[in-house]
């Protein structure tokens, strides 16, 4: 055997040894990636707070949670024939969208708004709100605070104040 082809059968024999490394990595990458999915997939879809992600160009439903299940009383299948305008009250669809153009990649808070749930229900919600890519189109992941039975208390509050004031002015 000559120096040119020990040369080539030692570059072949490195070459098979990095490809089998790199082979060994790469499913080790892949596992853990795997594992990671499963995880967060679990908490995604366990979170006691409903949660759903949302394609904002078209307001479709990607991805709910059982807890906004739950809450809405929508099935999944339901969830994902509809869009976030199909849980809003009319009147509210054009801030919807204006809210969904200002979002980006950071997080945003909104003030309480309304829903509507399947069996017609109006209830308060509070949004929490943080834009990603996903698939390469603009998204965002959104949790739920169902504020309804503070707004109702709150309201409750208002007449009793109110009831008071007139009862002093009389007095």
């Amino acid at each position: 055997m000559n120096e040119q082809e020990d040369t080539n059968a030692r570059t072949e024999k490195e070459l098979a040894e990095l490809q089998t490394l790199s082979a060994g990595k790469i499913r080790e990458h892949i596992a853990e990636l795997n594992e990671s999915e499963t995880v967060y997939r679990f908490m995604f879809e366990n979170n006691p707070l409903p949660m759903y992600v949302v394609d904002f160009a078209t307001l479709q439903f990607l991805f709910v949670n059982e807890a906004a299940i739950a809450l809405y009383g929508y099935s999944k299948e339901e969830f994902f024939a509809m869009t976030v305008a199909d849980i809003r009250l009319p009147d509210e669809v054009e801030n919807l969208q204006n809210e969904a153009k200002s979002i980006s990649k950071t997080y945003y808070y909104g003030d309480a708004r309304r829903h509507k749930k399947k069996n017609g229900d109006i209830i308060w919600v509070e949004i929490a709100t943080m834009g990603f890519l996903y698939n390469g189109k603009k998204s965002a992941i959104v949790l739920i605070n169902d504020v309804t039975k503070r707004k109702l208390d709150e309201e409750i509050l208002r007449d009793s104040e109110a009831q008071f004031r007139k009862l002093t002015e009389l007095s």
